[in-house]
């Protein structure tokens, strides 16, 4: 599977992208979101970094816990970018209060820590396709 809406410059480079469920799809949403996230300019290597994090976790979420063909998504301007992944299952994460020396349970956590917004939002009736729901983050310039 790869990259969906569009191909070619910089200005036509895809904006979604739909992998398996497997281990392995965490790091391609990484690379795919870094690419993206590079393309806009305004964003510094350390939130670059930061927001492949972020994807790295809810891609690894939606792999474990979904167990489901999952999409990333990336929309960028020059003021916010705009990052999802959406999932086939309805279950909403919970984000936990994990102990110090619990074994997981930090996602969430970290997620909320290094962006500005995040939620949740179903696709009933929204979406073509497989997805249920899909988790977004937000962060803007400045």
């Amino acid at each position: 599977m790869g990259p969906t809406d569009g191909a070619g410059d910089e200005a036509d480079a895809p904006r979604c992208l739909c992998l398996p469920a497997v281990p392995e799809s965490a790091r391609s949403a990484r690379e795919f979101v870094v690419a993206a996230l590079g393309r806009a300019g305004w964003l510094d290597s350390v939130r670059i970094d930061q927001l492949a994090l972020v994807t790295s976790e809810l891609a690894t979420n939606a792999v474990i816990h979904a167990r489901t063909e999952l999409q990333v998504r990336v929309d960028c301007d020059e003021h916010e970018a705009r990052i999802e992944v959406a999932d086939g299952v309805h279950a909403r994460p919970e984000q936990a209060r994990p102990r110090p020396l619990d074994p997981g349970g930090r996602g969430l956590v970290l997620v909320d820590a290094l962006v500005d917004e995040w939620g949740v939002e179903d696709l009933d009736g929204q979406h073509e396709g497989p997805m249920a729901k899909k988790v977004w983050v937000r962060v803007t310039a400045g």
